[in-house]
């Protein structure tokens, strides 16, 4: 196995087993997530406002590796930028 399908492994693993919870999803939230994608340039994919508003809404950290969602105001979504894979 080569190290890449072990760390692929290895995140399945992480994912499947501590990040696989569920949030409810409401029309406020998809409202919060059109608004934060019209206040951020260059403008936010849908799928990432939608993730964004919902963090926001449950009051969880953003954590990813996406410079694009730097963009998104702190004071909007909490987040956390992990360093970029070596």
């Amino acid at each position: 196995m080569t190290a890449d399908a072990q760390e692929a492994g290895r995140a399945f693993k992480l994912y499947t087993e501590t990040l696989t919870t569920a949030l409810p999803f409401s029309r406020e939230t998809a409202g919060a997530a059109m608004d934060l994608r019209s206040t951020t340039r260059p403008r936010l994919p849908l799928v990432d406002a939608l993730i964004a508003a919902s963090a926001k809404e449950h009051g969880a950290i953003l954590v990813h590796r996406d410079p694009h969602r730097a963009t998104i105001p702190t004071s909007l979504a909490s987040q956390f930028m992990l360093p970029p894979k070596q």
